[in-house]
């Protein structure tokens, strides 16, 4: 399984660090406030593989049960913190609710910024000015989104430990590589 997000931030947003998980390295590509886009790279073969999200607009319409959109993309990157934008063009933002604010509110900023693919509870007021931007509508973001990750998941049969709590998350993880790694390929945070 990838690691959990973490390391601190580069002046360019990038986050830096690496994991190790036998022959390949798995680095982070990006952070801050949104999901991190992680990439394995097998050094022996230099293939990316695992969590490589690129799907088109019209697949992701599909997992969400929903009509084609007219203009074709593909999605590399899911957004939900509109600071955190580094490649609009294959960027797909979900404008989450939270009780501090309103993914909504950011659409224009963003279609300004270049990003032109869109999960939104309902329709911006100002959505017949952006003709180029697709806007899949559902019921909730947040639900679309954890559609989206389960779907991608499900692509890849790799046991998954997840270690959560306020205290030991690290003594726990590393006791529990020390205790794997001699019978399976492993994966932890080196930082």
């Amino acid at each position: 399984s990838l690691p959990p997000p973490s390391g601190q931030p580069r002046p360019d947003g990038a986050c830096h660090g690496a994991w190790a998980t036998g022959r390949s390295r798995v680095r982070k590509l990006k952070s801050r406030n949104s999901i991190c886009y992680v990439s394995t790279l097998n050094s022996s073969t230099g293939t990316k593989d695992l969590s490589k999200m690129n799907y088109s607009i019209s697949r992701i319409a599909s997992l969400l049960n929903l009509t084609e959109p007219a203009n074709t993309a593909e999605i590399s990157y899911l957004l939900t913190d509109s600071r955190s934008l580094l490649h609009p063009a294959g960027t797909l933002f979900f404008a989450l609710r939270t009780p501090s604010g309103d993914g909504h509110n950011f659409i224009p900023e963003l279609y300004a910024r270049g990003v032109r693919n869109f999960v939104t509870e309902h329709l911006p007021a100002d959505a017949a000015e952006m003709l180029e931007a697709n806007f899949l509508v559902v019921p909730s973001p947040l639900d679309a989104l954890q559609t989206i990750a389960a779907a991608h998941r499900a692509q890849y049969h790799i046991p998954v430990i997840g270690i959560t709590g306020s205290r030991g998350k690290t003594t726990v993880k590393e006791w529990a590589h020390t205790l794997l790694r001699g019978t399976y390929n492993t994966a932890r945070s080196l930082t």
